[in-house]
């Protein structure tokens, strides 16, 4: 059963940055950047996860025939590896993670190049997410995600928010986006502590700055198939260089990456 959702947040203030070990065991560091979360209604979700992705694989056809030239057609495929050749966008802001990965996704689907961008992530949250500096919300995340859309070679493709249940539902979800060439835009949080297992959990490229607050990042590529462990890894852009991350595309372990989205809010847009 999926749990209540409260709407995710980004990093919603910048936190002076120093360099914290990478923890494999012990107790939580004190040091680590706890946010509250905002509470509000439920977000609009997706139909049921068989209906969507047969929606979205309906959807194939009619936009590969209209995508046939520029970076859309660019994404490279193998049996087990799926690659979506969107370009990292550094958010502008400590708090525009939530802009800067709709950014990221609306260049790729724009097709706009490395150095160019269709819209700015202050036109984005002032015309779609209305981002302030406790960050954004699902909805608001969800509602640009579909806004910059409009017009696009891909206007018709449907992005919803999902609440998986485990990670196997989440892979489920992350594939059927990246096999028919769209990124999947991802809330999570940088740590998390198994106190079970003694161990802490981290986005790779936050190895310096310890926070446990809200944040976006867009997932472009996987090798593998999820299946529990460590081995089948998930790629993605971060764009929180100088805000406690990096700038760039990175590899991650996709039940990891799991451990952060599930103990944050558990919400992804797909």
């Amino acid at each position: 059963m999926r749990r209540q959702m409260m709407l995710a947040t980004c990093l919603a203030s910048l936190f002076a940055l120093g360099t914290v070990p990478w923890v494999a065991a012990g107790q939580p560091n004190s040091q680590s950047n706890e946010l509250s979360d905002w509470t509000g209604p439920q977000h609009p979700v997706r139909p049921g996860q068989e209906q969507a992705a047969q929606e979205k694989t309906n959807l194939a056809a009619s936009i590969a025939a209209r995508t046939s030239t520029g970076n859309l057609a660019a994404t490279t495929s193998s049996t087990t590896e799926y690659l979506v050749g969107t370009w990292e966008r550094r958010q502008t802001t400590s708090y525009y993670c939530g802009p800067a990965a709709i950014q990221v996704m609306s260049d790729y689907t724009w097709n706009t190049g490395a150095s160019t961008v269709k819209y700015t992530q202050k036109y984005i949250s002032d015309h779609w997410t209305h981002t302030g500096t406790a960050g954004t919300g699902a909805a608001a995340e969800l509602n640009g995600a579909n806004g910059v859309l409009v017009g696009s070679p891909r206007s018709s493709w449907p992005y919803w928010s999902d609440q998986p249940a485990n990670g196997s539902e989440w892979a489920s979800d992350f594939k059927t986006d990246f096999v028919l060439g769209m990124p999947q835009i991802i809330n999570l949080q940088p740590w998390w502590y198994s106190s079970s297992k003694g161990v802490w959990y981290r986005l790779i490229d936050w190895a310096s700055h310890k926070s446990t607050g809200g944040h976006w990042i867009v997932g472009n590529g996987m090798r593998g198939d999820w299946d529990g462990t460590s081995g089948p890894t998930i790629r993605f852009d971060d764009g929180s260089g100088d805000y406690g991350g990096g700038t760039g595309t990175y590899w991650d372990v996709q039940y990891d990456m799991w451990q952060l989205i599930y103990h944050h809010n558990d919400i992804v847009i797909w």
